[in-house]
């Protein structure tokens, strides 16, 4: 049974062959550790008390200071929640949330421009892409 959880958790941090090509060079290891972590941090950004139990991380992207997290909270739906590094800390920017239009993809890259200074390029068309695919 352990053998099976370990596979299973391996093929689900995969990304997808459709997103391969336009997010190489962004780190997607979803790691038990990171989705400890990320629940955690989920949890204390939305409102109401939530533990991290009760937040389902789905998706890791990683770039320079920057990291996507595709989430689900128990009693919400999915958001992807972009967090900043600064120094040790990391902080909540904004939450992505909703589907996009056929020809929105390009919208969504640049909306994550208004997060803050150095969203990289390479993050901002991995997210957009992974939203606009349901990857």
């Amino acid at each position: 049974m352990d053998s099976f959880r370990v596979v299973l958790t391996l093929l689900l941090t995969l990304p997808s062959p459709s997103s391969a090509g336009v997010c190489s060079g962004i780190d997607q290891q979803l790691t038990p550790e990171r989705q400890g972590r990320y629940a955690s941090l989920v949890a204390s950004n939305i409102p109401g008390q939530h533990s991290p139990s009760e937040v389902r991380v789905q998706r890791y992207m990683h770039a320079g200071n920057w990291t996507a997290i595709f989430a689900v909270p128990h009693d919400g739906e999915r958001g992807v929640f972009f967090f900043r590094a600064t120094g040790s800390k990391e902080v909540l920017r904004d939450v992505w949330g909703g589907a996009l239009g056929p020809d929105s993809e390009d919208d969504a890259a640049r909306w994550t421009q208004t997060l803050g200074p150095n969203v990289p390029q390479s993050l901002a068309r991995c997210f957009a892409h992974a939203v606009h695919t349901g990857d």
